[in-house]
Order: C-alpha cells, then sequence, then structure tokens
C-alpha cells in the first residue's frame, strides 16, 4: 500500500505542520466566537476549548495562557481582515467603486471579525495591547489603500493626506461594527453610504 507521504521524506512533517497549523485556526475562530458572544473578560480557556470542541490541553499546547491566545487572535483577525480588504480595493473599478467597498464592509460585518476586534481593543493585557497597537498599524495602512484605489478610480485627488482619510475609515468602520446587533435593516448601508459622500467631497 502506498504511504500517503510518499512524496518526499519532508511530507510527513509538512502534514503534520499542516494539522498544527488547522487546529490553532480552528481555536482562534472560536476564541472569536467567545470574545463576541460574552466579551473579552467573560472569555475563559475552557469556553474556548468549549466552543472548539477540543481539549483544554490542545489550547495550552498552542498557547501559553489567555493572553498569548488573545494577542494571536488581535493578529489573527487583523491579516484576516486586511487581506479581504485589499483584496476588495484591487477590483475597485471607477463604476463599482463604493459598491465594491460596502460587498466587503457588509462581508466583515457578517462575519465578526471586526466587532471581534473593537472588543479586544479594549483589554489592557501588556501582550493584547501591544498587538492591538500593531494591528492598527496594519489596518492603517490596508485603509490608505482603499482610500487611494477608490479617489484613483473616481480620478479625485484628496485635498488632505490619504493616510488621515483612511484614520477616519478605521475609525468609522469600527464604530459601525459595534451597532451590527441593533441596526435595523438597511440602516448600516445608509450611514455608510452618507460616510463616503462626506469623504469624497474632500476630493477634487
Amino acid at each position: 500500500m502506498t504511504s500517503p507521504y510518499a512524496k518526499g521524506p519532508d511530507a510527513p512533517a509538512g502534514a503534520a505542520k499542516r494539522t498544527r497549523g488547522a487546529a490553532a485556526d480552528r481555536i482562534l475562530a472560536a476564541a472569536a466566537d467567545c470574545v463576541i458572544r460574552s466579551g473579552v473578560a467573560n472569555t475563559s480557556m475552557q469556553d474556548v476549548a468549549d466552543t472548539a470542541a477540543v481539549s483544554k490541553g490542545l489550547i495550552h499546547y498552542h498557547f501559553r495562557d489567555k493572553a498569548h491566545l488573545l494577542a494571536t487572535l488581535v493578529a489573527w483577525l487583523t491579516a484576516r481582515v486586511t487581506g479581504r480588504q485589499r483584496a476588495a480595493s484591487g477590483h475597485v473599478r471607477p463604476e463599482n467603486a463604493v459598491d465594491m467597498v460596502w460587498s466587503w464592509v457588509e462581508g466583515e460585518l457578517t462575519r465578526g471579525d471586526l466587532r471581534a476586534l473593537v472588543a479586544l481593543s479594549l483589554d489592557d493585557t501588556p501582550d493584547v495591547r501591544t498587538a492591538t497597537r500593531d494591528a492598527l498599524t496594519v489596518r492603517r495602512t490596508s485603509a490608505t489603500e482603499m482610500v487611494a484605489a477608490v479617489y484613483a478610480a473616481l480620478e479625485l485627488t484628496p485635498r488632505v493626506p490619504s493616510a488621515l482619510l483612511a484614520e477616519v475609515l478605521v475609525g468609522f468602520l469600527d464604530g459601525l461594527s459595534t451597532t451590527t446587533a441593533v441596526a435595523e435593516p438597511g440602516e448600516q448601508r445608509v450611514a455608510f453610504d452618507a460616510f463616503w459622500l462626506a469623504l469624497l467631497t474632500l476630493g477634487d
């Protein structure tokens, strides 16, 4: 019988690494769910284990303590959010500029990753605060790229630095994410349209 690792001597190690990565992702996804549902303070390692349907020991194998888990979660969520944001920015065209951005925003609001990041940003654990500061830098860069893509597609030149507009965009999105549970249908889109209308008036 041929081994599934017959492609070469490094295959077993590679497969094991992928398995560990998949387990860590599952734990991080569960941690995000717990943070959104219960808040950071009320999220325990046991809650994460129960949500991920794994043992608490497996969580400690990947993350030394709750602070390490949450700090890693900040970086993991940020990579997911900004990865999708950059993909959306790459598809901005003159005929769909604002709608393309909304499509991305709507997806993020549904997933809840932004809402989890906002909750995590309020945690004062040193490791989490450091991760949050690093995440904000990454998010500002990604937002700057998105603002620049929209203005370029519409052949506008911002009268203020794109980085400053990006800072406002990040703050707006964080605020919008906190309204998901209480917003009436269509309210978030109305707020989004009003925000971008104001933003685009800053261009020539």
